[in-house]
């Protein structure tokens, strides 16, 4: 299955297809990509044989086992071949992910980081990265524990799409526990604030994915997007959010959500909440007719 990319025909009509042509091109504008850290960090990996033929046969396996597969099962045996020098196979890799796209990209770095952390962690692309997710979280906690901006029902979203997700950021055990609704609210959104900066970089970025999808105003209006906003246009007019999310919102398992996410990684963020709803419908329909 191919990879996802922003200029899918689910854009729809060919000035639609331009159109995002040119955002992207605005959004790529100003600020890397995942395909240009990959390009900057393609050397730092085939330097002295940081990633090993085990981990190279986890990356792989990892790309072609995720629904949509980034790798087809002819590539995945391609780059296993173990007849292949390992530096071979990864430059091979690197160069085809690039070849594929945004999608394709970000999914190494996802796996990257989930089997070789402390590799991941000092890639010369994230040490050039100001300010890390769990960074932004630990910025953005006040607000969101302030004034009850979070209700219980979207504590409850939060917590079961943590859950639900593959690999999921939240155990079964964890997500009973933040759903617990004996204890109150604020108390049990601060501990899963808490919680989700202890696990580390993954856990942070799916809280602000599933903080988008469910509550995309209050997203909007936290003080790292703000900033992030005022970083990209002094006069704070660009309401875009993080390109490095727009490209990906949806593009994890979700247990709740199916096959919906192959349309709405790409069209959703644009749209209302009852539109994103009657789309998220309408794919599931499709899904279940096929």
């Amino acid at each position: 299955m191919g990879v996802m990319k922003p200029d899918s025909a689910a854009l729809g009509g060919k000035s639609c297809h331009h159109g995002r042509d040119e955002e992207v091109r605005k959004w790529r504008s100003e600020t890397d990509t995942y395909c240009d850290q990959l390009e900057q960090d393609s050397w730092f990996l085939k330097n002295d044989y940081r990633l090993s033929a085990q981990l190279v046969e986890k990356l792989v396996l990892q790309l072609n086992r995720i629904h949509p597969n980034v790798l087809s099962d002819k590539e995945a045996q391609k780059f296993r071949d173990v007849k292949v020098p390992t530096k071979t196979r990864l430059a091979d890799l690197l160069s085809t992910l690039k070849e594929k796209g945004e999608e394709a990209c970000h999914e190494f770095y996802r796996a990257l980081h989930i089997h070789a952390e402390q590799l991941y962690i000092s890639l010369p692309s994230r040490k050039r990265q100001r300010d890390t997710y769990c960074d932004q979280l630990e910025q953005d906690t006040w607000f969101l524990k302030n004034d009850y901006r979070l209700s219980a029902q979207l504590v409850e979203k939060l917590v079961l799409q943590l859950n639900r997700i593959h690999p999921n950021v939240l155990s079964d055990k964890e997500a009973q526990k933040f759903r617990d609704v004996k204890v109150p609210t604020k108390t049990r959104l601060a501990d899963l604030l808490s919680t989700l900066k202890e696990k580390g970089e993954e856990a942070c970025h799916e809280f602000y994915r599933a903080l988008h999808i469910h509550a995309e105003q209050l997203y909007i209006s936290l003080p790292s997007r703000k900033r992030q906003r005022d970083a990209t246009e002094p006069n704070g007019t660009n309401i875009h959010p993080d390109p490095r999310e727009r490209f990906v919102l949806n593009e994890r398992e979700d247990k709740a959500i199916g096959d919906a996410k192959k349309i709405l990684g790409f069209t959703a963020i644009g749209l209302s909440r009852r539109a994103k709803a009657m789309l998220i419908s309408y794919a599931e329909d499709q899904s279940k007719n096929q």
